[in-house]
């Protein structure tokens, strides 16, 4: 079994993703903002957002994917608004340096707990 951790799902990422759901390997998808396409929720959503959402959206099982989006959602609003001090580069709290090696600690603490470490090949 592979965990695959990425915060956005580019098109390399979405193809490794798909792979591993069809040969059975992929353990755990985890990244900071993303849903499963199956996610009920979705269908609750108004119209006008749902394509919007859909960039977002998974074609996996809810168990498989763990996201963790609070410091990337702060990440676009402060860029939005023009809040330079909470991105700013390797001291921001929603730098995306800050980004990134949150999504790091969030794979390794799968890691650590997961049921069945030992099925875990590779990360």
């Amino acid at each position: 079994m592979i965990v695959v951790a990425h915060p956005f799902g580019n098109a390399n990422v979405r193809a490794l993703l798909a792979t591993l759901l069809e040969e059975g390997l992929l353990a755990k998808y985890v990244t900071t903002l993303g849903w499963s396409s199956q996610a009920r929720w979705l269908e609750r959503a108004p119209a006008r957002w749902r394509s919007q959402l859909a960039r977002r959206g998974y074609e996996m099982p809810p168990d498989k994917l763990e996201a963790h989006p609070v410091r990337e959602i702060v990440r676009h609003a402060a860029g939005a608004i023009r809040a330079k001090p909470l991105i700013q580069h390797e001291r921001g709290w929603a730098s995306i340096d800050r980004v990134w090696q949150e999504l790091d600690a969030r794979a390794a603490d799968y890691l650590l707990h997961c049921q069945h470490p030992a099925h875990v090949r590779a990360v």
